[in-house]
């Protein structure tokens, strides 16, 4: 028998109910589980209206009902999740189910839930207690500890769920996180807080007691996704994002903010949701029963371990086939959605389209080539070699190889939309800039820091000149985060004397050092002797052709799991939904499956 529960109370469903009920797997959609129109009746029916009876007075067009609600059948759990009315009239309702990720993505973009008004918090005590301004912060730094002083500002995720690298804000021409300069004195690699400002008098910097500097605090990736469910009611019972380098990412932010969610974009939960799974290669699995949110890996999903069994195919089936359909990420063309303040990062597609490319087996055999070319005709040719690209860079008279076009779209189709799916987290511009100062306190270093894009107006900095004028505004603008990563390590940025800083990075090549293995590339494409985003997250995904879409009938006493690999007719295939038919007496045995073919 089914059964229908809202706001855990029973409601009478007639015996000509028919529902359809759709399973998608939220590898591929952002949705999961929900139902289509279900009629409750009204008329007559004293429980019912007892229990829904005030909907009838509601506009649905002009407010979004929504109610706790679930359906069983035959004491099975079909569905748990929201209830939304959908229409109202005298004799009947229509309401709507939704469990999961589907429950959350339409209530995130019906109740416009954005990422950055959330009220998320901001950087804590030890004791839970929230700081209230810069100076609070410094205080509390300056009594630390060296090394948890290090770990507060500078500490890998884990030690620390924010840190506070200095960040270069182009728009008002100020860097965030300068006050505190950490160095380590001959013979020792610990650090010191010094705290100084510039004497005009003696022209020399002095030190000081207080500090003015502002501060712009920028929150582990991580950290900041279990805010957000959190807030939302949610507890994240697993992120392996935390299982891989990745978790070292943070948001590369430049205003001062009294709350996590003012660095963020005017994103609604679910676009958030989407470009977090496009960049990490991660899904999201809601369950709205224990309110838990799990974060999995792609490239853990349809293992052998993790296998459906289907013996009772039914002989109906149909093929659909797409030529120009790509809906996996696992097959899509990618590019970040930025303009890099260095045009070399990023060259633009019609000038490399347009370029005569030379192809070389590895650098020796590339740099052998230029080294033998003519001066004049250097220029001429992109050097291509283990994944790189080279152009002849000339500066006055001197030559030299410079290596171009590092965070270049990754193109798995040729021919068609190179930038299929645009990622929404970007690395962030790193720059050369006098940062911090040296022991004899003489002179300032060159650091490399942080230029994030011109993202929103901070109050504490505004110009209203330029606000009147109309050359600035109060409104976001910045559709993308820009992120960075953070391997905890005291670079030497002096070597006598001598002086260590830890500082960020998107690419394994230092602004300071020039070629230094940072061990971590943002770059999407596979670059021999370097670990990119292609070798942590977008080479290792299972491949999964979406070009053609099995629907097959089969007979089944249960509900498969949509996101496990099925065996069918001892083939592997990869569900992408299924859907139901439920009656007053359960779910009918005669399922409907959509799926694709799995490699093997």
């Amino acid at each position: 028998m089914t059964e229908l529960f809202i706001n855990n109370k029973r409601i009478y469903l007639n015996d000509s109910i028919s529902i359809k009920l759709v399973d998608e797997n939220s590898y591929f959609t952002d949705s999961s589980k929900y139902t289509y129109d279900v009629d409750v009746p009204l008329r007559g029916n004293a429980n019912n209206l007892k229990i829904l009876g005030n909907l009838q007075r509601l506009d649905v067009n002009k407010a979004i009902v929504k109610m706790p609600a679930r359906i069983t059948a035959n004491n099975q759990k079909i569905i748990d999740g929201t209830a939304t009315v959908t229409s109202v009239s005298e004799d009947k309702i229509k309401i709507q189910i939704l469990s999961g990720n589907a429950e959350l993505n339409f209530l995130s973009k019906h109740e416009k839930q954005y990422i950055d008004e959330l009220k998320l918090g901001y950087a804590k005590r030890a004791d839970g207690v929230t700081f209230s301004n810069d100076e609070e912060v410094w205080k509390h730094v300056q009594a630390m500890s060296e090394d948890d002083r290090f770990k507060f500002l500078y500490g890998k995720y884990g030690d620390a769920n924010y840190v506070f690298f200095p960040a270069y804000k182009n728009d008002f021409d100020a860097c965030y996180n300068n006050s505190g300069n950490l160095y380590g004195r001959e013979g020792n690699d610990g650090v010191t807080l010094h705290r100084c400002y510039w004497h005009e008098t003696a022209q020399r910097f002095e030190w000081v007691d207080s500090i003015n500097g502002r501060l712009a605090a920028q929150p582990y990736f991580c950290y900041i996704i279990r805010l957000i469910f959190e807030k939302l009611g949610y507890t994240l019972a697993e992120n392996q994002i935390e299982n891989t380098p990745l978790k070292n990412i943070f948001i590369a932010n430049a205003i001062n903010i009294s709350d996590f969610g003012q660095c963020l974009p005017h994103w609604t939960i679910s676009e958030f949701m989407t470009h977090v799974e496009h960049f990490f290669g991660v899904i999201f699995r809601i369950d709205d029963t224990d309110k838990t949110v799990r974060i999995i890996a792609r490239n853990s999903f349809y293992t052998a371990e993790n296998t459906e069994y289907v013996d009772k195919v039914l002989n109906e089936y149909t093929v659909s086939s797409d030529a120009d359909e790509t809906k996996d990420l696992s097959d899509s063309n990618l590019s970040y959605s930025f303009s890099n303040n260095d045009p070399y990062l990023k060259v633009d597609e019609d000038i490399i389209g347009k370029a005569q490319k030379k192809e070389f087996a590895n650098d020796a055999e590339l740099h052998a080539f230029w080294n033998s070319t003519a001066d004049e005709n250097k220029c001429i040719y992109l050097y291509c070699a283990e994944g790189k690209q080279y152009i002849d860079y000339k500066i006055k008279e001197a030559h030299s190889l410079k290596e171009v076009n590092q965070f270049r779209n990754l193109v798995r189709n040729e021919g068609s939309d190179s930038s299929a799916i645009e990622l929404k987290i970007v690395p962030v511009t790193m720059m050369l800039a006098h940062q911090i100062w040296d022991i004899n306190l003489t002179e300032k270093l060159e650091c490399p820091v942080m230029a994030p894009s011109d993202f929103s107006y901070d109050m504490a900095s505004i110009n209203m000149q330029d606000l009147i004028e109309g050359k600035s505004g109060t409104d976001k603008s910045q559709d993308i985060i820009e992120v960075a990563m953070n391997d905890g390590i005291k670079q030497l940025v002096n070597p006598s004397p001598r002086v260590f800083y830890p500082y960020p990075f998107v690419r394994t090549y230092d602004e300071l050092k020039g070629e230094n293995n940072r061990g971590f590339s943002f770059e999407l494409n596979q670059i021999k002797g370097r670990t990119t985003m292609y070798d942590t997250v977008f080479g290792l995904l299972n491949k999964i052709n979406t070009k053609s879409e099995y629907c097959i009938k089969f007979i089944s006493d249960k509900m498969p799991d949509v996101m496990k690999r099925f065996i069918i007719n001892n083939k592997a295939f990869i569900c992408e939904k299924i859907e139901y038919k439920i009656d007053a007496k359960g779910i009918a045995k005669e399922k409907t499956g959509y799926f694709y073919e799995a490699d093997s």
